[in-house]
């Protein structure tokens, strides 16, 4: 629609659709703005007539309103048509509602956003700017202009990465500030709903979530995929509910208003493009602002953490294996298989390149399809410990295997028999059967050559077994980590060194091989190979199912264990400690503490108590701030502070305070409350106590009948004091 009769003919695509907008700067003057705020979700400019000759009188002043649909659409009185002004009906206003959700769920899921106008708007001498609060009464009798679609497409990449997360476990909920059909339409373009999933129970808006009950709230956030229309609040009560089932939090935000959501999360991620204040609240920055960056990190912490385990693998059954053949040796009382320098060799040396190497292993083909791992599960588990016993084991057994192997099979060696070779010390001592057996064959460096060549061979093959926790070498083959080869290669190198020049076999008392002993040495090391792939397919089809099972199970009960709603019962206890204050007074200590609270985390600490009362006007001394300190140990919240100092405040005797408190839970004036009550007015107090911490009070002061008078609660109480100190 050309308004304002522009000539388009020699103007380019872009000009033509900015030729109005041109046009308006031109003829208006911009006097200031109304800020967007999240209450009204609108924001408009107030403008007046531009021209040097004309005079204030003459200048005739509008404002143009931009904003959400819903809240800018209930405002209008009338709708341009044209050039004329109609009133807004509602059936005009329906019809209007109605094109916006066509828009903002079909096909491209635009932004909508709604334009509109103010023809006579109030003069500005008559607006409090300074007051955000009255905006919306400025912003009345608005026409309707029009609903601009903006498409603001989701990035490509967000769609594959939605459904490497639900693989992974990971449970991904979209929280926006965008229209709640709009933001469906978005998740069932993302896959977090399905084309024709039902959302009911699992998508809310902010109003919607605000009028649950708190339980109702805490189960909501179980199910829930998408809030829609929220505030910056909602966010910090979400993951409050969301830890209260026992889940690991990520949030993401990029604004001051998310710094407590991003602080209280286990992992709060800002976008680069964020505020100073997102980035400092938050433990991880994304540069390129990509959700799938997400999920590449996670990838790589699994990765990272995997490699760790593996590394830990490799040297552990190493280690065993060398521990083992030492302990058959003396054990069965074989021949030394190996000396200190050759165990040193192999520890410093030869280990070494491989267990580095390790920490380049690619991503098991399975890391984004696992579960997640249970935070409590420790780096070792039962299995992992087998199976590294399993493998040192063996290292160890064909070790000394292939040392008794040169004595008792090769036929290049003295062939003894299994006893002559466990009393070998006798042999020159003499006897008749040694009569026939050159006693110097015990001093022999063949058999501490095949037991070093067989424990190196089996490490080297060991660390490819090592490439990948469960996964077959047939699926993740050894050139997927070429760094390993390498390592292994050069260990091998290494190892030939020392075997075939002449200055190292005197060094280490070895000698060289022959082709039939390596052949020996491979055929005794190979197998290391086959037990692995034995334990990781017992791993894969029957370990780590079982243990998904018992973590999916544990973790449910769990969480339902752990999804205790408090926050009501300490609200309304709360309100009768703020009962005993005057209200009008309440505000102004507010204020103060918030100006002591520097890291706005809710607490200040002791050392700050001088400064509270210095900016309330109260005086107090040295020795009277140690005492408060030593009545609130650690550091005090805005209730505690109110109950703990009102004698200092407003004349209120603490005590008074708590012992109006708990007679007003006494409900039918008995002077006895039920535990239930005591632990209500405990973790209200100055939330000085924990649910946990209940529980401990009432272990050590078991009561009678389930009630407590208030002389057994001062007993409570300096328990608890004592505990504590």
């Amino acid at each position: 629609m050309n308004v304002f009769n522009t000539d388009k003919s020699r103007l380019s695509p872009q000009e033509m659709a900015m030729s109005s907008n041109t046009i308006i700067r031109q003829k208006y003057r911009k006097e200031f703005t109304l800020e967007f705020s999240r209450d009204r979700k609108s924001m408009s400019s107030y403008v007046v007539t531009a021209g040097r000759g004309a005079s204030n009188s003459q200048q005739s002043a509008k404002m143009f309103v931009k904003g959400a649909p819903e809240s800018v659409v209930d405002r209008c009185t009338h709708v341009r048509v044209g050039t004329q002004k109609v009133p807004m009906t509602p059936q005009i206003r329906q019809e209007i509602m109605k094109l916006v959700h066509q828009y903002g769920t079909g096909r491209d899921t635009l932004r909508c956003l709604a334009l509109g106008c103010i023809d006579n708007p109030m003069k500005r001498e008559e607006m409090d700017l300074d007051d955000a609060r009255k905006f919306i009464t400025y912003e009345n009798n608005i026409t309707f202009v029009g609903v601009v679609g903006m498409l603001d497409p989701p990035r490509t990449e967000v769609i594959d990465a939605i459904q490497r997360c639900r693989d992974a476990g990971i449970r991904v909920i979209m929280i926006t500030g965008d229209n709640k059909n709009t933001a469906e339409a978005i998740c069932q373009r993302i896959g977090i709903f399905h084309e024709h999933e039902d959302t009911r129970g699992k998508a809310f808006s902010g109003r919607e979530f605000d009028d649950l009950s708190v339980e109702e709230q805490s189960e909501a956030c179980r199910h829930a995929k998408m809030f829609a229309r929220v505030d910056p609040a909602h966010k910090s009560r979400i993951v409050e509910y969301l830890q209260s089932h026992g889940e690991i939090t990520a949030m993401t935000g990029d604004g001051v208003n998310d710094a407590p959501a991003l602080k209280k999360a286990e992992i709060g991620i800002a976008m680069g493009s964020g505020t100073a204040v997102a980035k400092t609240a938050a433990e991880m920055v994304l540069a390129d602002d990509n959700f799938s960056s997400i999920v590449s990190a996670v990838e790589e912490g699994r990765a990272i953490y995997n490699n760790m385990k593996q590394f830990i693998r490799y040297l552990i059954s190493s280690n065993v294996g060398e521990v083992v053949c030492i302990f058959l040796t003396a054990a069965l009382g074989l021949p030394e298989s190996l000396i200190p320098v050759q165990l040193l060799w192999v520890n410093l040396v030869t280990d070494g390149l491989p267990a580095t190497a390790l920490g380049f292993n690619p991503p098991d083909l399975d890391i984004m399809e696992r579960p997640p791992r249970n935070p409590k599960e420790s780096l070792i588990t039962p299995w992992l410990f087998f199976r590294y016993m399993a493998i040192g084991t063996y290292v160890g057994a064909g070790t000394v295997g292939a040392s008794c192997w040169w004595y008792v099979s090769h036929q290049d060696g003295p062939l003894l028999t299994w006893t002559q070779l466990k009393h070998h010390f006798k042999c020159r001592g003499g006897g008749k059967e040694w009569e026939d057996i050159d006693c110097d064959v015990f001093d022999d460096p063949h058999p501490m050559t095949m037991a070093l060549s067989v424990l190196v061979t089996i490490e080297m093959l060991n660390s490819l077994n090592s490439l990948s926790e469960n996964q077959s070498l047939l699926k993740m083959p050894p050139w997927y980590n070429k760094y390993l080869l390498c390592a292994i290669g050069l260990s091998m190198s290494l190892h030939m060194m020392i075997l075939y020049v002449p200055m190292f076999n005197t060094v280490f008392q070895i000698c060289p091989l022959t082709f039939e002993e390596w052949v020996a040495v491979l055929k005794i090391s190979f197998p290391v190979v086959l037990l692995d792939e034995l334990l990781k397919f017992i791993a894969r089809n029957f370990i780590d199912i079982v243990f998904r099972i018992a973590f999916s199970l544990n973790y449910t009960m769990a969480s339902r264990a752990k999804a205790k709603p408090p926050k009501k019962r300490q609200q309304r206890a709360t309100s009768n400690i703020f009962a005993m204050f005057d209200q009008s007074q309440i505000q102004e200590y507010k204020e103060a503490f918030n100006i002591i609270d520097h890291d706005r985390d809710g607490f200040i600490s002791g050392d700050d108590l001088k400064d509270m009362f210095a900016s309330l006007g109260k005086v107090v001394t040295d020795i009277e701030v140690d005492g408060m300190i030593r009545e609130a140990p650690g550091d005090i919240n805005f209730t505690m502070f109110l109950t703990l100092f009102g004698e200092k405040l407003t004349g209120t005797d603490p005590e008074d305070v708590i012992k109006n408190a708990f007679m007003s839970l006494d409900e039918d004036g008995s002077g006895k409350i039920s535990d239930e009550r005591l632990r209500e007015l405990l973790m209200t107090i100055g939330d000085r106590y924990t649910d946990e911490e209940v529980d401990e009070l009432f272990k050590e002061a078991p009561i009678k009948d389930g009630l407590f008078d208030y002389q057994e609660f001062v007993k409570i109480l300096k328990y608890g004091k004592k505990d504590q100190d």
